[in-house]
């Protein structure tokens, strides 16, 4: 069977390399052009209009993303200052709290 595929294409590409040179189907594309392009238009639109649909959902689901994370990032980046002032007065709190109940 692969050695029927395989002379069957043989012959046609020696048949179509003989009678169809590269200008030629050049010049037969551009001819055929005019006929196959609306077909062609018609059926890939459709397809165009959704990957660029997808492409808009993804980059909106790409911005709502980036925008919790900066918002996660923002209240880690809150709670930690509000954590090291905390722990800055409870520092300065502590040693003098401690320096005054033995003093006195």
């Amino acid at each position: 069977m692969a050695l029927l595929n395989g002379l069957v294409e043989g012959v046609v590409e020696d048949v179509l390399g003989k009678i169809v040179s590269p200008p030629l189907l050049i010049a037969g594309a551009i001819v055929a052009t005019p006929f196959v392009a609306p077909y062609v238009s018609k059926k890939i639109r459709p397809v165009a209009k959704q990957i660029i649909k997808g492409g808009l959902w993804t980059v909106e689901k790409g911005k709502e993303l980036l925008s919790e994370i900066g918002e996660q990032f923002s209240d880690l980046v809150a709670e930690s200052r509000a954590e090291l002032a905390a722990a800055a007065a409870a520092t300065t709190g502590v040693k003098s709290a401690p320096e005054e109940t033995s003093s006195a």
